[in-house]
């Protein structure tokens, strides 16, 4: 019988038996877009093959062997050539090249370059020097200093010593790096004299190189001091293998940025120097403040990164860079997507044990998510996951075994855990008909066969995994974390990405302890209340784990559990732990985080409200938050503030930003200020201001006449509204010209749908069809009537489409947005297939700011979608209501006082978190500046969002409503951050009072300023882009922004919160930047 009709799931295997019973057929109706051709026909053999098995009365189903007949032919065709070992030692690889090449540069660092021959004979008077000293063959020295060209010479001459390389992290406690010269017996370590507080005393022999492996090399990776010995012909057979496949030869400029905690910065000076190409070396505040630059003035053209790393920089930022490796993380979607056009991009693999194995070059299409392609310089092999005697069948997800010169010799003094990881050759190995192997290494990492032989990496077993790039020892944090929290018999750790805190990874200790809360769980679930016991030890056990390990081993979350699941084997059940979190909310979740226990209660209605306000926003617990916590404390920030006021003025009060950005502000402060709006009002709604039309100007009709004759407006386009743009606009014009928000599309996307979903959009929203004009050296700005007719423009090219696109959305950055007409378009771009498309979408930034493109694009999707779009608030009726405010005598003393005369120093009894990271960035350029330019009182432009404004439905106003005011800060030589910091955040709350005055409107009646005046520096502070995607029908894609900032005469300084600190980009013109000072200010004409 045919099943196919009735085939619902992407395989529907049936047996029928034979009439006599003595065979059977088996029928497998299967999709081949969800299982491809190949696997079915390795499911069915693998069925077959363990049919036959278990039909035999006196098989053990734990001796059934899954990989069949056909597999292992296939493995021993796959893995037929064993690499052999390389000889020759690395200093022996790398004195070669500076025989052959002595006057090629081969490190070239912030601090000076280095030939090879300044290489050889700088490293042979090192390794003189530190033989007298003591080291010798079996001996280990330490290294403790900054990447420098000195660190290279140190490395280069503990190995022509003889001795054993022990590299040492600069960002470990002081009492870690002791753990591991005490584990290692180091006798003599290598510094500097920055580099010297962290190991004077720990060893009897210190050497500074300011003034001026044996058969192993040491690596110390992260967790407890555990030495991986890698003999030389380990590594010289992994550089032999691996150069050529990862494009490193002579001419390369390799980027030297791993840590010494990774392997990979050996493989970065050693694969360079081997190949005879260039070592480039950044200062360490210029690698993880400013890479982008470094790489360019290195000229650095092959750079090992992980993809975290990566995603801080720019493609477009780093032309120099031909070929990037990837490593150490998982390889995204995105991160191809991104990199891929344009270079060579390579996904490496390797654990330090097997050094770098394997590799994949990553195609701009058709990558397969997790490929680590074909491993190099030896053989791998997959294995069942819990048993390392049967091989996995092609196909199916198993441990990862590896074989050949690559392998290290096993971990420093720890011959238990050596051998469980290194093992002898399995019974299946000894039977292959290849040649004899000397020993596996078991990597803990779960793979599967490509039909191709690859190798795709699937996620990790055992308890040392990765979290952010960096290989951790769960184990090393659980024993940890048990000896330093109070009355805890049992801790399980975990990484895990928790769905409520944004996917991403997170480190969580599951503690078994004496301290209960309410007895109120289900018997069957593992999780414990948390009592107020547990809340006291977490922060003891946080602040006591911060002195022992690096912060990548510190748990964020401590779960109490009332018991620890096993298996039935008796092992900890780590898989029945995590259902138990992640099922929990984000707000659950701050429950587990050590919080203060101090809390005053709240009583008003106002701090009942505040509260409320406060836990929806920062996810927390109500009860978590008291009448004396202060927002700023609490993790908020002003992005977060805006959202409360628009929260604050729906339920019937209204405040300003300011106020609740004081750093003082605490709920029952903050509740005295709180207004009630007038009932039924929802916030201010202010006259609009009579002011006579520059439509009716005759001269202004006649430029409009001259616009149509030259095209720039239509002929039957009818301009509604003009009006002056404000102050921030007319620097948007001028300095972010324009913006293509692309979009791709897999598939064919619905053109006639697209066409009135953004037809109607334009009718919707008035700023969509606006065009700039400058009549009379000012820019105005016309809107034109809902009936305009706005078309999709549809494009047809043979071409690549992301490179077209590309130039497409860069060959009108350099025209004047003024002499563009209506600033919107709409794009649709495909090849003739129709198989991928991008939508784009080209708007002058005059026109929206962050809030509104987010509101656009779902607008966008409800019209395409057939749903109903929310309405937008009228940004004519958002500007009229700004200038009844602005215009108002107590918001021009305002901005006088931020401006001229002195305000008081008064400082806060104590400096805490209350201070927002926008603040300290802010607080630190001005500093700069006062120093450059010897004024102790000085004003700069900051940028602010413009809508914290008390209008109803402000966050519905579609509009750049940003504006940039006057930001004054003091300094004072007696100063310490403690009083600095504080009082910019009052000033900063001060400020936000202003922030719809503009800069004209305030220079003449308040200051003594020469006019017109304009800021010579701008301050500007932003989230991280978190991405923006568009849903149009079944079809989603993520947006890819083109545009950027033009700077005029003034200096822009832009700061960008990203998951690994603050980016710092400052944007200036070619030109030199003149300035005129006087007391008080700096500012340009």
């Amino acid at each position: 019988m045919d099943y196919t009709a009735f085939c619902e799931f992407a395989m529907m295997p049936s047996v029928v038996p034979s009439a006599d019973k003595t065979n059977m057929t088996i029928d497998a109706p299967f999709d081949p877009y969800v299982v491809a051709p190949n696997a079915m026909r390795r499911i069915l053999g693998q069925f077959a093959h363990i049919l036959r098995q278990i039909m035999q009365p006196a098989q053990q189903l734990e001796g059934v062997n899954m990989a069949s007949p056909d597999d292992l032919i296939q493995l021993q065709r796959w893995n037929s050539q064993i690499s052999s070992a390389e000889s020759r030692s690395l200093n022996e690889l790398v004195l070669t090249r500076c025989r052959d090449q002595p006057r090629t540069t081969a490190v070239c660092a912030w601090d000076g370059s280095l030939t090879y021959s300044d290489l050889a004979g700088l490293s042979s008077s090192l390794a003189y020097r530190l033989r007298l000293l003591g080291a010798h063959p079996g001996s280990s020295v330490g290294i403790c200093l900054e990447r420098s060209i000195w660190s290279v010479v140190a490395i280069l001459a503990i190995l022509r010593a003889g001795g054993t390389c022990i590299l040492l992290d600069l960002h470990h406690p002081r009492q870690r790096i002791n753990d591991i010269l005490k584990e290692t017996s180091v006798q003599v370590v290598i510094n500097s004299q920055a580099t010297a507080a962290l190991t004077s005393g720990l060893t009897s022999t210190e050497v500074c190189l300011d003034q001026s492996i044996r058969d192993s090399l040491l690596q110390t990776p992260t967790g407890r001091p555990k030495g991986i010995v890698i003999p030389h012909s380990t590594l010289a057979s992994s550089i032999r293998y691996h150069s050529a496949p990862m494009n490193v030869r002579a001419g390369s400029r390799v980027l030297h940025f791993s840590s010494y905690v990774f392997d990979v910065s050996i493989y970065e000076i050693f694969t360079t120097l081997a190949a005879g190409a260039t070592l480039c070396i950044p200062l360490e505040f210029d690698r993880t403040n400013a890479l982008s630059g470094t790489m360019c003035r290195l000229q650095a053209n092959w750079a090992f990164l992980t993809p975290s790393a990566a995603q801080t920089l720019r493609p477009w930022e780093v032309p120099c860079l031909s070929t990037l490796v990837f490593g150490g993380e998982a390889v995204t979607r995105e991160d191809v997507e991104c990199w891929s056009a344009g270079r060579t991009l390579i996904n490496g693999f390797g654990p330090t044990e097997a050094t770098i194995c394997g590799f994949g070059h990553i195609p701009p299409t058709g990558w397969t998510q997790g490929l680590i392609g074909t491993i190099v310089g030896g053989i791998g092999w997959v294995t069942m996951p819990t048993d390392k005697s049967r091989l996995a069948a092609i196909g199916a997800i198993g441990e990862l075994l590896q074989e050949g010169p690559f392998l290290a010799a096993g971990y420093f003094n720890l011959p238990d855990v050596s051998a469980a990881s290194f093992i002898d050759p399995p019974t299946w190995r000894q039977r292959m008909p290849l040649d004899s192997s000397s020993g596996l290494y078991r990597t803990g990492d779960l793979v599967q066969y490509q039909d191709d032989g690859t190798i795709r990496y699937m996620s990790r077993q055992g308890t040392r995994m990765k979290l952010h790039g960096q290989l951790i020892d769960l184990g090393e944090v659980e024993s940890n974390t048990l000896r330093e929290f109070p009355a805890a018999n049992g801790v399980a750790a975990e990484i895990i990405c928790l769905e409520s805190g944004g996917n991403l990874a997170t480190l969580v200790a599951y503690v078994r302890s004496d301290f209960h809360g309410p007895k109120d769980h289900d018997a069957n679930f593992v999780l414990d209340s948390v009592s107020q016991e547990f809340r006291q030890s977490t922060t003891a056990a946080q602040k006591c784990l911060r002195k022992l390990l690096p912060s990548c081993m510190i748990p964020s979350i401590f779960i109490p559990v009332h018991v620890m699941p096993l298996t039935v084997t008796g092992k900890l059940d780590r898989r029945s732990l995590r259902p138990a979190i992640q099922s929990l909310s984000f707000e659950e979740l701050q429950n587990y985080r050590a919080v203060s226990l101090a809390k005053s209660e709240v009583s008003s209605d106002s701090e009942l409200l505040l509260q409320a306000m406060w836990a929806g926003l920062l996810a927390m617990a109500k009860e978590s938050i008291g009448a004396e916590d202060s927002f700023l404390v609490s993790d908020g920030n002003s992005i977060l503030v805006m959202q409360m006021a628009v929260m604050a003025r729906r339920a019937g009060f209204e405040f300003t930003v300011a106020d609740a950005l004081s750093p003082n502000s605490s709920i029952s402060s903050f509740a005295l200020s709180l207004q009630v709006v007038r009932s039924g009002q929802g916030g201010l709604n202010l006259p609009a201001p009579s002011r006579p039309s520059v439509l009716t100007s005759v001269k202004f009709q006649q430029h409009l006449d001259s616009l149509r004759c030259q095209g720039t407006l239509s002929q039957e386009g009818s301009v509604t509204s003009a009006r002056l743009a404000t102050e921030a606009q007319s620097k948007l014009v001028l300095c972010y010209p324009w913006f293509n928000f692309r979009f791709p599309f897999e598939g064919e996307l619905d053109e006639d749908r697209l066409r009135d979903a953004c037809h109607t959009l334009v009718r919707a929203h008035s700023v969509l069809r606006v065009a700039f004009t400058e009549y009379r050296e000012e820019i105005f700005q016309l809107t034109l009537a809902e009936d305009m007719e706005l078309h999709l423009q549809v494009l047809a090219t043979q071409c690549q489409l992301e490179p077209f696109c590309e130039s497409f959305c860069h060959s009108e950055q350099a025209v004047p947005v003024p002499s563009a007409g209506i600033a919107t378009r709409f794009t649709l771009v495909s090849k003739p297939s129709h198989t991928d498309q991008r939508l784009i979408i080209r708007l002058a930034h005059a026109q929206y700011d962050a809030t509104s493109i987010s509101i656009l694009m779902r607008a966008l999707e409800s019209l395409y979608n057939d749903e109903k779009m929310i309405a937008d608030a009228s940004f004519d009726w958002y500007l009229d209501q700004r200038s009844c405010i602005a215009s108002s005598p107590l918001d021009l003393t305002s901005a006088t006082q931020l401006i001229t005369g002195t305000y008081d120093l008064s400082l806060p009894a104590g400096l805490s978190s209350a201070v927002t990271l926008p603040t300290v960035v802010k607080a630190a350029a001005s500093l700069v500046l006062a120093r450059r330019f010897n004024w102790p009182d000085i004003v700069v432009g900051q940028t602010v969002d413009g809508r914290s404004l008390p209008f109803p439905n402000i966050d519905r106003i579609v509009g750049a409503c940003i504006n940039y005011i006057p930001f004054r800060i003091q300094t004072r030589a007696s100063m310490t951050a403690r009083d600095y910091l504080p009082n910019a955040q009052n000033q900063h709350a001060r400020s936000l009072r202003s922030e719809s005055v503009d800069l004209r409107t305030v220079v003449s009646p308040c200051t003594d300023w020469v006019s017109p005046t304009e800021f010579r520096y701008i301050l500007q502070h932003q989230m991280a882009n978190n991405g923006l995607d568009l849903t149009l029908g079944s079809k989603s894609a993520s947006l890819k922004l083109v545009g950027g900032l033009s700077p005029g005469s003034e200096v822009w300084i832009c700061s960008t919160e990203t998951p690994f600190g603050v980016r710092i980009d400052i944007h200036c013109s070619g030109q030199k930047m003149g300035f005129e000072s006087r007391p008080g200010h700096i500012y340009g004409k």
